[in-house]
């Protein structure tokens, strides 16, 4: 049984006070068999920002309807991966699991490429400058 969870990722091991006004980056903690890995969404927020009750960014952050939004996005497509690994695997370690997350990402860029490459009208298009003289 894997467990996913949404978390504030402060650093491991520092025992000294942790400045609530410093940022820690928002993870994806993925534990499988008590290992645990993590994958990053990006963005931050402050301790006193961060409700880890309810896994979601507090109203005091900026655009904090957005980000959690956004990290319930992620939370789910995180979710139906595991499930599909799971699925179709008896068992699977959290390092696999998180490779599955991350493939799908660099897979869309050659695909981007391929569409961009294969459609001559982009390529003939003329590209205007932001800066005029």
């Amino acid at each position: 049984m894997s467990a996913l969870k949404i978390v504030l990722r402060k650093k491991a091991g520092e025992n000294k006070k942790i400045a609530e006004d410093k940022p820690f980056p928002i993870a994806i903690r993925i534990t499988k068999d008590r290992v645990s890995s993590y994958t990053y969404t990006g963005h931050s927020a402050t301790i006193k920002q961060w409700d880890p009750i309810k896994q979601r960014v507090k109203s005091s952050h900026p655009n904090s309807a957005r980000l959690n939004n956004l990290l319930s996005t992620k939370f789910a497509e995180a979710n139906n991966k595991l499930l599909d690994l799971e699925t179709l695997k008896n068992d699977v370690s959290s390092r696999a699991i998180k490779s599955g997350l991350t493939s799908a990402k660099h897979a869309t860029f050659f695909k981007q490429a391929d569409i961009y490459l294969e459609n001559p009208v982009i390529l003939t298009t003329p590209i205007r400058s932001k800066l005029t003289t």
